[in-house]
């Protein structure tokens, strides 16, 4: 535009643009001696406006004094002479070139040629910048598919996946709303799992039936919607009759598909139009591939962790793990120097139980006592099955007397309980032995050991009753 002033003699050369709606046009670039007026101009307003919608060069020889249709300029100044061209790319009109002259001096044929050569070159610099920016696009996205890729293959947590995957998502391209969701077939429940945006925070937890929401079609059917990736309707139920959204003009929703089975949805949302390209869309499905993958590995890796960490008839911590987090609750204990106080327990004639209504039975009373001790206890306090019919509890921050409170209440909850057998009704009750930390004993064996004497007193005594190891 500098070039094109001075090669022409001009007092200002400035280019206007239309915006994406094609509804107004915007000063963008300007050289010029005097101050442009910034505000849009309408398309079709003014000779400005009216050199766009008619895409027409208009050529002003002569420009009366206070001329309403050329009032560019922040002040009011005369202009001579005037030259205005369409710059047009593929038939369509994307611009318009602005020349003037302070005095009388009109522009003549071959200025007119130079400046429609300016709007070649114009046309030539924008499409260089357009695909340098498309490149740098496409750099960025295969930076960011590269990076969530390493981030899924090393997240093995499930929380952990579906916060990566969100996050990932949702940073590949301009979106405003993202959800992810998993399916349970056994029990037809969909579930939010992570979003963003939107106020779409709020659902995450929340749980929902197949039904004809967006997100059960696309689980059911495998397939991604909308085909167009055009937001439907903002009546179109996404999740629930209750869940909607609005101001959105982009949407897709992908299946997460493993092993031939879809395994939840991701949604992706966007306030611009004609965000999912093609190539974003295949980009994006990829990822939503490996998403599916990283997720149905979590879950198969939390599967094997329980089963190695848990004992499969109680589903209480097993002796391994449970003497895993004693030691590291009794280190805390150390920190803090509070008390920490050990249940040992077991179920009093167990093995006549066992004798008298059968093994199948002897694993319900175990199912039973392990889910009642497991239910009285707070969130932090810690249960394993020590052996058979032995079960373990460490209660941090409390002390002796503390822990024969809890031992009382056990021992009456276990009393309370009612069995059904073919050889008639019984019951069973615990004896409980008590120590604590480190007023009994310094460290996790000794604690043990201590817990175990005073068990041994209880059975000594009569059973079904509890003895701290301090008596």
């Amino acid at each position: 535009l500098g070039l094109l002033r001075h090669g022409l003699r001009a007092r200002t050369a400035a280019l206007y643009w239309l915006d994406p709606r094609r509804e107004q046009l915007c000063l963008r670039e300007v050289d010029s001696e005097h101050e442009l007026d910034r505000s849009p101009v309408p398309l079709g307003k003014g000779v400005v406006g009216g050199i766009a919608s008619r895409a027409e060069l208009i050529n002003l020889r002569q420009v009366r004094d206070g001329f309403p249709g050329l009032s560019y300029y922040a002040q009011a100044t005369r202009i001579g002479a005037f030259l205005g061209l369409p710059v047009s790319e593929g038939g369509c009109v994307r611009g318009v070139l602005c020349l003037d002259r302070a005095k009388a001096e009109p522009f003549d044929a071959d200025d007119e040629a130079i400046a429609a050569e300016a709007c070649r070159q114009i046309l030539r610099t924008v499409r260089n910048e357009r695909v340098y920016f498309q490149i740098e696009q496409a750099r960025y996205e295969l930076e960011r598919f590269f990076a969530a890729s390493r981030a899924l293959a090393h997240a093995l947590d499930l929380k952990q996946v579906v916060n990566v995957a969100i996050d990932t998502l949702s940073s590949l391209g301009e979106i405003d709303v993202a959800a992810l969701t998993l399916y349970d077939p056994a029990t037809d429940v969909h579930r939010v799992e992570a979003a963003l945006g939107d106020g779409l925070e709020a659902l995450v937890g929340t749980e929902f039936r197949s039904n004809q929401g967006l997100v059960s079609l696309v689980t059911k059917r495998r397939t991604v919607l909308p085909v167009n990736g055009e937001a439907p309707s903002a009546r179109t139920p996404l999740f629930d009759r209750d869940t909607r959204l609005r101001g959105i003009e982009s949407l897709l929703v992908m299946p997460l598909v493993t092993a031939d089975r879809a395994i939840g949805a991701v949604l992706l949302g966007a306030r611009a139009p004609a965000v999912f390209t093609k190539q974003r869309r295949a980009m994006l499905e990829v990822i939503g591939n490996q998403v599916a993958v990283a997720i149905t590995n979590a879950q198969n890796y939390a599967r094997m962790e329980q089963l190695a960490t848990t004992d499969g008839l109680t589903k209480l911590l097993n002796r391994r793990s449970f003497m895993e987090r004693l030691q590291a609750g009794l280190a805390r204990s150390t920190r803090t120097r509070k008390p920490a106080t050990l249940l040992l327990t077991d179920i009093d004639f167990f093995k006549k139980v066992n004798d008298t209504h059968g093994h199948p039975m002897g694993d319900e009373v175990l199912r039973r006592v392990a889910h009642t001790i497991s239910q009285a206890l707070r969130c932090t306090d810690i249960v394993g099955q020590y052996g058979g019919e032995e079960f373990v509890l460490l209660l941090e921050d409390t002390d002796d007397q503390g822990g024969l409170v809890m031992a009382e209440r056990l021992r009456q909850l276990v009393a309370g309980l009612r069995f059904e057998s073919e050889a008639g009704p019984f019951q069973v009750t615990l004896s409980l032995g008590v120590a604590t930390f480190d007023r009994d004993a310094h460290s996790a064996d000794e604690l043990i050991a201590c817990a175990d004497q005073a068990l041994y007193a209880c059975k000594h005594r009569g059973r079904n009753r509890n003895i701290a190891f301090a008596e």
